[in-house]
């Protein structure tokens, strides 16, 4: 395998997805984004096997 391509998504309490604009400022100011790429690390991992 040469890469593999992962896309983050957020759904609202209303169910609708909201873009990884809006939402990955918010993780960043708080603090969240090396929480956040372990969690989509371990869920592409996952799907590879």
């Amino acid at each position: 395998m040469i890469k593999y391509e992962s896309l983050i998504r957020y759904r609202d309490d209303d169910g609708k997805i909201v873009s990884p604009y809006f939402f990955l400022d918010i993780a960043e100011n708080m603090g969240k984004m090396l929480k956040l790429s372990e969690i989509m690390i371990e869920k592409v991992i996952k799907k590879m096997v």
